[in-house]
Parts: C-alpha cells; structure tokens; sequence
C-alpha cells in the first residue's frame, strides 16, 4: 500500500482485474435510461438529482462532437509526423 493508503496492484493484477469487469460477454455502457432509474434509488438531494439528469441528457449528444475532435486531432499529429517520417 502506498503512503496515501492506495492500494498497489502488479500490471498482472490489474489485467486479471480488468478481464474479471469485463467478464466473457464484454462491457456494455449502460444506457440513459437504466442510468436515470440508479440515480432515483440513489439517497441525494432532489436538487441534485435534478443536476445530475440535466447533465446526463445534456451530454448524451456530446459523445459524437467529443470523437470529431478526436480523429481531427489524430490526422492532424499523423500529418505532423508523416512529414518528418516520409520526406
């Protein structure tokens, strides 16, 4: 354990830990809506409840623009390096 009192795992711990998240079938992301019934068992304030489910209708269109930015950002370092590599 590190003086913060995190634990320290192996990097073979970690995958063992990883494959056991993901089990067989793979990770699902659960959807919006099963998310919104977890947060109305959830024991919060009605305010932020409220905050909560605007934020997460908000972004749910957000994921689409956030990947756009990330494959502009990936030609655009393979450009960077593709001249240094290929000329």
């Amino acid at each position: 354990m590190s003086e913060d009192g995190i634990p320290e795992f192996s990097a073979e711990e970690r995958m063992d830990n990883l494959k056991n998240v993901l089990g067989k079938g793979g990770f699902k992301m659960p959807k919006i809506e099963e998310i919104l019934k977890v947060l109305e068992k959830m024991d919060l304030p009605e305010e932020e409840k409220e905050r909560l489910r605007e934020n997460l209708m908000k972004n749910q269109v957000a994921p689409r623009g956030n990947y756009l930015i990330f494959l502009i950002m990936i030609v655009i370092v393979l450009l960077i390096f593709g001249k240094f590599f290929f000329l």
